[in-house]
């Protein structure tokens, strides 16, 4: 009876410990933020936002804080500070029409300011210089799918770690 209260829980923890060898962690692990900008910068009447996001395992939490002015101080009180969790998945790698190599990255939102939410995005990131990029933004007439994601970067917006 010993043998086997020691043996058993000892081979699940060398097996727990052997899997845990073999996890793999994200390239964007860890806490991003993009530091003020104007959130839109084709609308002279946008507003400006910090941007900061959080991936954990296979976790994201994204917060949003907007901003009327440039140097994001003064808070814009009628619009909201959306914050949003849910899943992402890392994919292939790829070179796209700016010779950069990026890498496919899709999410599932399944939380939006606390409410449950049901929204798969389909991007590409590209980790260059430390800073953190992301696919341009597709219109309301193109969404993207898994088949036809935008794979041009948007070079005017960064995140940096934290």
């Amino acid at each position: 009876m010993y043998f086997k209260q020691l043996i058993i829980p000892t081979c699940l923890i060398s097996a727990c410990l052997s899997l845990s060898a073999f996890a793999q962690t994200s390239p964007l692990e860890g806490s991003w933020v993009r530091h003020c900008q104007i959130a839109d910068a084709a609308d002279p009447e946008s507003h400006y936002d910090i941007i900061r996001l959080k991936f954990s395992g296979d976790s994201f939490i994204s917060d949003i804080k907007n901003f009327t002015d440039p140097q994001c101080k003064t808070p814009f009180k009628y619009a909201p500070n959306p914050t949003a969790t849910g899943k992402f998945s890392i994919g292939s790698s790829l070179e796209n029409s700016q010779g950069e190599t990026v890498v496919e990255i899709d999410t599932h939102i399944t939380t939006f300011n606390g409410a449950p939410f049901d929204i798969q995005q389909f991007e590409v990131f590209l980790l260059k210089e430390n800073k953190l990029y992301f696919s341009v933004e597709a219109d309301d007439a193109r969404l993207p799918s898994a088949q036809n994601r935008l794979t041009e970067i948007d070079f005017s917006h960064h995140f940096l770690p934290l």
